[in-house]
């Protein structure tokens, strides 16, 4: 702690007088709001050199200076605010952006290709001359490679009879020489492209689930197990579900992106919030805290302390002895140099009103009060 004096309280060239009441040094402002004045170094006395003890003015040129450098910060400011607002903006748009694009994907997810096309009035009808009601189309499966595509098959019953029903998809195009081959083989290995509809009712719907290699091109055939129905009649509509899996990915990944767009506003809105509406540099315990001090510094100082020994110190002496030097040894020998005494620091003593007083050597106190600035510094008061 720096020790104040009267003559400190003084107001010196070139130096901020001291404040005159200790509740003054609370309610000061702060140096990062106020601009400070520099003023610079004083010459030698002469014939061009000011009069020795005069104050130091800043000059013309140096509050051009302050004031373009001012201007410079606050135009920096407002464009740190006109880019964050402009980041903002996008990032809300991308936020916007990214949700339509999900949604236009988890439409395509959900929306299944239809054979026949959904603005078609009609379904595949089997052919009137063939025994088994027999239905061939070619259909178009594709996807990720190595991923199989759920395919919905609905079959009508038009004729008074019904009965049992095999459905396939078959790898290839319905022209295969060898189709009734391959579809042989597929019912005796139980494949996953063929169905059984037992005991089908006339005049009812079904509905199997079937799964397919993306390939490219199948051919969907159902017929009557039995052949010897009179007028067999069959209708048939196929559902690809082949933007399933690479329509929803790219649907997660654009919701994904969405999250990071809205985190980034967050994010620019809220630097810009603390850029327009900076934060108080003070706590509420803080500001409660100064403004006890400043009441109780407002009240004047009281009573000085009474006189009593230093604290630490025992209040019996103990008388110490010293050995006397012999004449011989303190007359061959020289005495070494004395250092210079060193000025030891006040003993600053708190009163618990907000003042201070200096202890002396022998416990009393001196009649001064002193209060502490916010520098540190003790200021004699004054009031």
């Amino acid at each position: 702690m720096q020790q104040g004096s009267p003559s400190d309280s003084l107001e010196q060239p070139g130096e901020s007088s001291a404040p005159t009441h200790p509740a003054d040094s609370l309610t000061l402002a702060d140096a990062d709001d106020t601009p400070s004045l520099i003023v610079g170094p004083t010459g030698q006395p002469g014939h061009s050199s000011a009069a020795e003890g005069t104050e130091n003015t800043p000059t013309e040129s140096d509050s051009v200076d302050l004031d373009e450098h001012d201007i410079e910060r606050k135009k920096t400011k407002r464009e740190i605010v006109g880019e964050l607002k402009e980041k903002t903006k996008k990032a809300r748009w991308n936020v916007f952006l990214f949700l339509g694009i999900g949604a236009i994907l988890f439409s395509f997810a959900l929306f299944p290709m239809s054979t026949p096309g959904f603005w078609e009035d009609s379904n595949l009808p089997s052919d009137p001359d063939d025994a088994a009601g027999q239905i061939n189309s070619d259909i178009k499966i594709y996807g990720i490679p190595g991923v199989e595509v759920k395919v919905d098959v609905e079959v009508w019953v038009v004729d008074n009879h019904g009965g049992d029903i095999q459905v396939y998809l078959v790898p290839g195009y319905c022209s295969n020489q060898e189709l009734l081959y391959i579809t042989s083989e597929m019912r005796d290995e139980n494949s996953s492209g063929y169905a059984l509809i037992e005991d089908a009712a006339p005049g009812s719907v079904r509905e199997v689930e079937l799964s397919a290699d993306p390939s490219g091109a199948h051919c969907f055939v159902t017929w009557y197990t039995n052949s010897r129905v009179a007028d067999p009649s069959l209708e048939a509509a196929v559902h690809v579900y082949s933007n399933r899996v690479p329509a929803g990915i790219l649907a997660a990944g654009s919701l994904a992106m969405s999250g990071f767009a809205f985190l980034g506003a967050q994010r620019h809105g809220r630097q810009m919030k603390e850029l327009l509406a900076p934060a108080s540099k003070k706590t509420p315990e803080e500001e409660a805290l100064e403004a006890v001090q400043l009441s109780r510094l407002s009240a004047g100082p009281g009573i000085a302390p009474q006189a009593g020994p230093p604290v630490g110190e025992a209040e019996v002496d103990t008388p110490v002895t010293v050995p006397a030097a012999s004449p011989a040894a303190s007359s061959s020998q020289p005495s070494p140099p004395s250092d210079p005494p060193i000025a030891a620091e006040p003993d600053y003593v708190a009163t618990g009103d907000g003042y201070f007083y200096i202890r002396n050597v022998d416990g009393s106190f001196q009649p001064q009060a002193y209060y502490q600035g916010p520098d540190g510094r003790y200021w004699p008061y004054e009031g």
